[in-house]
């Protein structure tokens, strides 16, 4: 993505690895259903402003509870921004943006739309996690899911220690070790499972 170009995503967050080289963009994330047209018109105007990194980042979650009104008003800005400046509409459903803003926007669809696991959650429900694991049917999707746990996992074990967090960041290094060595891939998740440590009281043998 360039900086000056608008994109119509399906879902994004911020943590997508696609904004891992981002970290001296400034970044507004805002929700569609808190801006008016007075709104609207302050976020245009501070968009407007020199960023304090190298370029900014404007997104707006939620796009399709945007009025009519406020597609208008954003319109002039998703037309010519900035050279600065990279605005995201996320939406679930394109239509919903009305046809002079789909057609200043370039469709960008995120690889992470088919589950809704959120990657700062870890599994504590064995039922959950079976779900949300056999729903990712490509293995890079699935391999890229691991690694975002594998990630909050370590953080977690920075900030409180215990045998529990040390199983977690093991088990999910050896499923994305075994997914990259093309082990089958229904066998990585029932041993994933088999051995993730989840409540008690919701775990299943």
């Amino acid at each position: 993505m360039q900086p000056g170009r608008s994109y119509l995503v399906n879902y994004l967050d911020p943590s997508e690895p696609r904004f891992a080289l981002w970290s001296k963009i400034d970044q507004t994330w805002v929700e569609a259903d808190t801006l008016g047209v007075k709104e609207a018109r302050h976020l245009i105007a501070q968009a407007s402003l020199q960023p304090f990194g190298d370029a900014r980042l404007m997104a707006i979650r939620h796009a399709d509870a945007l009025s009519e009104a406020v597609q208008n008003t954003l319109l002039k800005l998703l037309e010519e921004p900035p050279l600065f400046l990279t605005v995201i509409l996320e939406v679930v459903n394109p239509a919903s943006l009305l046809p002079t803003i789909q057609s200043r926007l370039h469709r960008l669809d995120s690889a992470i739309r088919e589950t809704d696991l959120e990657p700062e959650k870890l599994f504590t429900d064995y039922r959950e996690a079976r779900a949300v694991l056999e729903q990712v049917k490509d293995r890079s999707k699935l391999e890229k899911l691991l690694i975002k746990m594998l990630s909050t996992a370590k953080t977690q074990l920075t900030d409180l220690p215990n045998k529990s967090k040390v199983l977690q960041v093991n088990l999910l290094d050896r499923a994305i070790r075994r997914l990259r060595q093309n082990a089958n891939q229904k066998l990585v998740i029932d041993s994933f499972l088999l051995n993730w440590p989840f409540n008690s009281s919701t775990s299943e043998s």
